[in-house]
């Protein structure tokens, strides 16, 4: 607080909010920061403002919490998490495609199979058609 009042030369007014978020990951990092030397001050009265301004001895052996993600970082991995699962969906979207078409190329070669194969027995019959109307001609005759 003493730190704050040599910087502003007024006194600091949100103690209520510093005694609740002193002790938050996200604001812990700007307390390891040292603050500015102003030519005005000795180095004896610089190191007391900053052991007043980190916090108790306890705190500072305290291991110390990663800064939590801010708005922006969340939001970006967010954006990303449904492109990977949009790539995700794709590729097994192309996959089902291709097994669709695998299986309609199968059908289609079965089909053609059992076209050959009616002609194929259709030609038969003509020909015996032929026959034996080339038979009935000639015990006419």
């Amino acid at each position: 607080m003493t730190l704050y009042s040599t910087f502003q030369k007024k006194t600091f007014q949100l103690i209520h909010c510093w005694t609740k978020l002193r002790n938050c990951p996200k604001f812990s990092s700007t307390l390891e920061k040292k603050p500015r030397k102003s030519s005005l001050e000795s180095p004896v009265a610089s190191a007391s403002a900053q052991s007043q301004f980190i916090g108790t001895p306890a705190q500072e052996n305290e291991e110390r919490m990663e800064r939590p993600m801010g708005k922006k970082a969340a939001k970006h991995l967010k954006k990303f998490e449904h492109d990977a699962k949009d790539v995700e969906f794709i590729t097994a979207l192309t996959q089902v495609k291709d097994t669709v078409s695998k299986l309609s190329e199968a059908r289609y070669e079965k089909i053609q199979q059992m076209i050959e194969l009616e002609k194929g027995r259709f030609k038969a019959a003509e020909e015996r058609e032929k026959a034996r109307e080339e038979r009935e001609r000639a015990m006419e005759e």
